[in-house]
């Protein structure tokens, strides 16, 4: 990483892996120059029930404290399952309430899938959000495409990511994840955005 000047923005890291040893999770990836540490899935299990939401929320809140203390933050990146409604609310809402020291890395295309507004997420969580996911979505469709071939208005979202201060955004290839050819869409996607 030093010989090509390349920086980790983040390193997504299984809630139970971090649970198990946040010592050896934190050495890692402060080793790789890397302080922010992401959760990149909770099953729909999850999100089944208050209760279920709530238990979740401990986990990452307590997760999120044990990395605190060894100099690195936790975040949490979202699919489509977390917008179930459990009584009234969003299984994301109810979440992130109850781990008020966790951030979002919000996934705009998963959130779009799952039929809520992307922008609206990023704005009501700005405060909580330093890496953005830059996923498409195909609403009618009700699945991720490929970023600029979607539903997502890219300027607006750009705008809205550099109004918050968003410290990443990070193309995300879904369909094609190590292909030459993602990867010069993105790097065309960010030179014209980003």
């Amino acid at each position: 990483m030093r010989e090509t000047g390349v920086e980790a923005a983040a390193a997504h890291v299984g809630l139970d892996a971090i649970e198990s040893d946040p010592d050896g999770v934190a050495d890692t990836y402060r080793a790789l120059g890397c302080t922010d540490v992401v959760v990149p899935w909770l099953g729909p299990d999850h999100f089944a029930s208050r209760e279920a939401v709530a238990d979740a929320g401990a986990r990452l809140a307590a997760a999120a404290d044990a990395l605190a203390d060894r100099g690195c933050s936790l975040h949490y990146h979202n699919h489509d399952q977390e917008f179930v409604d459990v009584d009234g609310e969003t299984g994301l809402d109810r979440l992130l309430a109850a781990a008020p020291t966790v951030g979002l890395e919000p996934d705009l295309g998963w959130a779009g899938v799952a039929g809520a507004d992307p922008l609206a997420l990023l704005d009501r969580y700005a405060e909580r959000v330093d890496l953005v996911h830059l996923k498409d979505y195909d609403a009618d469709a009700g699945e991720p495409a490929p970023v600029g071939e979607g539903d997502l208005d890219l300027d607006t979202t750009v705008s809205a990511v550099r109004e918050h201060g968003v410290s990443w955004l990070v193309y995300e290839a879904e369909a094609t994840p190590d292909s030459y050819d993602a990867l010069e869409r993105a790097e065309r996607c960010l030179d014209r955005y980003w």
